[in-house]
């Protein structure tokens, strides 16, 4: 369980962003699909409600300084994403209209 908990504050910590811009919107969703096409660079995903223009699809593009760390935020992502949709928890999303970008991405209890 320590494991666990530890696993997640990691994928939490490597999810936050320090964009320019502000959120155009907030959501709490379930996820209901992943799509891993684009990863290395982006993970797509469908959830339920939308938010905004975004009525299903967003899209997570990799946070970071250089290219590697794009790619490991990009797996956190994916992983945190992976674990919502196989364990029906709901997710916290922050972001904004165009290109339906999340920004924040958070892992919720209930």
């Amino acid at each position: 369980m320590k494991k666990l908990i530890l696993r997640f504050s990691s994928i939490l910590i490597l999810l936050v962003s320090s964009s320019s811009f502000s959120s155009e919107w907030v959501v709490t969703a379930n996820v209901d699909a992943v799509e891993s096409t684009y990863i290395p660079n982006r993970v797509s995903f469908a959830v339920s409600p939308g938010a905004g223009n975004c009525k299903s699809w967003m899209n997570w593009n990799g946070q970071g300084s250089t290219d590697q760390d794009r790619k490991e935020n990009t797996k956190a992502a994916l992983n945190l994403l992976t674990t919502a949709l196989i364990s029906g928890k709901k997710v916290r999303l922050e972001g904004i209209n165009q290109n339906c970008v999340v920004q924040y991405l958070h892992l919720l209890r209930q």
